[in-house]
């Protein structure tokens, strides 16, 4: 079944049973990203809360057209919602698939690294929990309708050089992209839904829209909710597509997001440059986390996605796992370029460029200052609940649930295992979250170090974590694909460049551990974010003292720990917290108070949990990089592509130039060649 939706829901509805490839065409405001979600107000420990939504006043109006033809094209019709019956959901979400193990065999995994006794063989077949969705952004830049409106848009900021033409020439895409995943995914247990998140223009006969019209200084303006709820908008949706037919197709009208997604005028300076506001109000460009997918209905989206752009294709069978499995995680594809941080927004705007080394900026202002490996641009293996909640923070997926993980091992060390326990100096007897001398003593007797000396080195160990992940799999349940090779896998820790581990680790006392009485939190965020090599240092000798599993990192078992009164983290403490429950998931915070937040009841069920929650893996997979620059050129690389038969990722990079003819003659050479490789048409085509 083919369902299409525009604008992101946020008021949703139940939709029936899926039968076949289905697109959810949901509008991308073509200007702003999430910029709103840089001022949030942090809780310490966020905990679900239940939001009422109000019925709206009156019905719904009666549909419009499924289609409308303009000079030739077809296009969805639909009145946005209005931002009065927007309600954003802040509930901090459960990852489905880990809330079916249960917590001693959760246990089990984390602490050894086996998939053994108590955990059973069924976990990989719980396919409704597991279900990994397609999710595509697109939008067809060759469509007459946004060409004009886009052009009238970047004349109204005031853009001196607008994007090349190269960034928005159509190349029919989508339509073989979808043929190629249609090929991999039909035989993947328990079917794969496909979603496809699509732009919208203004109606351009309809006088209604002068509300969208940009402030003097290129931000959008206020907005009437009466002249809104007038407002039509037509959905773009491939030309190829049979908006018609029977049982087939689906329309839907759900929220509107520019109204929401704004950039704020009010203290914007404290959190982004103002070369930055100009970037995104003049070029048009969003940030590579996509915050889009935030928002997509947990209801009908499933928890695990592959996110891809139309010039993406898989080009070879992969079973599920080569994306996401239960024990693993999602699955990442990493260059070995290192992307820096840029707060000036000086980069090359052009393409992905300047928003990549802006949100390595926006990384190190949480996780601490460092270089980070780019992401292959590849269809990429992405967590709904994860992308939901690192929606508040504007930050790239991938790197986020690398950064959670780290520090997820850094918490439930220094503040679950050596900051949980009672004191042992006079000065701070019984008193859990302080770290006394004691044990700062232990800890670096823990990381191999010898007392009266100031410095460790540790020669590397090998761990076997990689090489378990086949018989783990095949224990859980799950497909096994012996050409995928995993780099890493993060239950075995943690290294700067998601590679193994470096070949010698050297860490200061002095530096590191520091020989003073202090609050466990606030040596955890120094390690976290202060002196970000000092936590790598401390993860990188606790993994040499074992060959797999992260137990040396947990609190040891224990009744419910209450806080003394003299902790700093009392102040926030409720010792009658429940016990954690995957029902009802807690996290770190999202922004590290300089207070400690409320300390678990049972720290060492937390720590798993949050380790299972931020799990992931590294892999290789052979691929191809189109960047097309001329006809002849183009030539040899589809020639070279049908030579490949290990490739199992494929990207086609339209920089052709705007003058020449290029770009017509590769136009016709690209749709040929689609055609011969993916031939057979999907079920919802003219």
């Amino acid at each position: 079944m083919l369902r299409i939706h525009h604008r992101l829901a946020l008021y949703f509805s139940r939709w029936h049973p899926l039968r076949r490839i289905t697109a959810i065409f949901l509008s991308v405001a073509l200007s702003f990203a999430l910029i709103d979600f840089l001022h949030p107000q942090w809780r310490a420990m966020p905990r679900p809360t239940p939001i009422m939504v109000s019925p709206p006043p009156e019905d719904p109006p009666p549909p419009l057209a499924v289609e409308v033809k303009m000079d030739g094209a077809a296009y969805h019709p639909f009145i946005p919602t209005p931002p009065s019956r927007a309600v954003a959901n802040k509930t901090v979400r459960p990852i489905r698939a880990h809330a079916a193990i249960p917590d001693a065999c959760l246990d089990k995994w984390i602490s050894t690294g086996l998939w053994q006794h108590p955990c059973t063989s069924d976990v990989a077949r719980d396919h409704a929990s597991n279900r990994i969705d397609l999710v595509y952004m697109w939008v067809n830049g060759s469509d007459p309708v946004h060409q004009a409106q886009r052009t009238s848009h970047l004349v109204g900021v005031g853009s001196s050089s607008p994007p090349a033409a190269a960034r928005f020439r159509e190349h029919d895409e989508l339509r073989y992209s979808l043929r190629a995943a249609r090929n991999v995914t039909r035989r993947w247990p328990g079917g794969s839904t496909t979603h496809i998140v699509s732009g919208d223009v203004r109606y351009p006969d309809s006088a209604a829209h002068s509300h969208s019209a940009l402030g003097e200084d290129g931000v959008d303006g206020g907005e009437d909710e009466h002249e809104h709820e007038q407002q039509q908008r037509l959905g773009l949706v491939p030309q190829w597509l049979d908006l018609k037919v029977e049982g087939d197709v689906d329309m839907f009208e759900t929220e509107q997001l520019q109204s929401r997604f704004k950039l704020k005028r009010k203290g914007a300076a404290n959190s982004f440059p103002p070369s930055y506001v100009h970037y995104y109000s003049s070029a048009n460009q969003t940030s590579p986390s996509n915050p889009n997918f935030a928002h997509l209905n947990p209801e009908e989206v499933s928890d695990q996605i592959i996110a891809l752009n139309d010039d993406q294709f898989l080009t070879r069978s992969f079973p599920p796992h080569a994306f996401h499995s239960p024990l693993y995680g999602p699955v990442f594809r990493l260059g070995t370029l290192l992307v820096d941080a840029d707060a000036r927004g000086e980069e090359d705007g052009g393409g992905e460029w300047r928003a990549l080394h802006w949100t390595a900026w926006v990384l190190d202002q949480r996780f601490g200052a460092r270089r980070r490996p780019y992401v292959l641009h590849y269809a990429r293996a992405l967590s709904l609940p994860l992308l939901h909640e690192l929606g508040r923070l504007l930050s790239p997926p991938t790197h986020y649930i690398v950064e959670r993980h780290r520090e997820a091992l850094l918490w439930s060390w220094v503040v679950g295992k050596w900051g949980g326990g009672p004191g042992g100096d006079e000065s701070s007897p019984n008193q859990a979250g302080i770290l006394d001398r004691n044990k700062k003593r232990g800890m670096w007797a823990e990381l191999g170090g010898a007392q009266g000396r100031d410095t460790v080195r540790l020669r590397r160990r090998e761990r076997v974590a990689p090489d378990d992940v086949e018989v783990n799999l095949d224990e859980a349940g799950d497909w096994i694909c012996r050409t995928l090779r995993r780099r890493s896998v993060s239950i075995d820790g943690y290294s700067t460049s998601y590679r193994r581990v470096s070949a010698s680790t050297v860490i200061r006392r002095s530096e590191c551990i520091v020989d003073r009485v202090e609050d466990a939190w606030d040596m955890f965020r120094r390690v976290v974010k202060e002196k970000p090599a000092c936590g790598d240092s401390i993860i990188a000798a606790l993994m040499r003292t074992s060959t797999r599993g992260l137990s040396v990192f947990l609190p040891p078992p224990s009744a419910p720990l209450t806080l003394s009164s003299h902790s700093h983290s009392n102040s926030t403490a409720r010792p009658d917290r429940p016990p954690l429950s995957h029902q009802n998931p807690l996290i770190l915070p999202l922004a590290l108070p300089p207070h400690a937040p409320p300390f678990p009841a049972d720290p060492r069920a937390f720590a798993v949990r949050l380790l299972m929650r931020y799990a992931y893996a590294v892999a290789d997979t052979p691929s191809i990089f189109m960047s097309l620059t001329s006809a002849a050129q183009t030539k040899r690389l589809l020639a070279g592509a049908d030579r490949n038969e290990r490739a199992g990722f494929l990207c086609v990079n339209d920089d052709l130039p705007d003058a020449g003819g290029e770009g017509e003659k590769v136009d016709g050479m690209l749709r040929r060649w689609f055609e011969k490789r993916w031939g057979e048409k999907l079920e919802c085509e003219v």
